[in-house]
């Protein structure tokens, strides 16, 4: 996989859609192309955007059969993170539910 595929690759895999991977970046989706497309090679400020977002950068720079296995390794942390972020606003939701259970109960309660 060529730098530019595994640059969108990884904004896909982890945000869903390159827009909201460009959001993430604080970028614009059209700066992105050129990089997906391999007409520009990143910049070390962008590498730095990638890394501090969680983007492994030796897989990214990388062309052996170890990336292959850095792929799987950045899919399970990406995967891990979503589940982990989707776990705290289901407790957020159910706190939320919880409480207006609460004050249905305690009205009823009072009647």
């Amino acid at each position: 996989m060529d730098l530019g595929s595994k640059i969108k690759y990884y904004l896909v895999t982890k945000y869903k859609s390159i827009q909201k991977g460009a959001d993430a970046l604080k970028i614009t989706r059209q700066q992105l192309y050129p990089y997906f497309n391999n007409d520009v090679e990143p910049g070390a400020s962008f590498l730095k955007k990638l890394f501090k977002d969680g983007c492994d950068i030796n897989w990214l720079l990388s062309d052996d059969v170890e990336s292959e296995e850095r792929l799987i390794i950045m899919e399970k942390k990406i995967e891990y993170g979503v589940e982990l972020q989707q776990g705290e606003e289901l407790k957020k939701s159910l706190k939320q539910i919880k409480s207006q259970v609460d004050s249905v109960l305690r009205s009823l309660e009072n009647r």
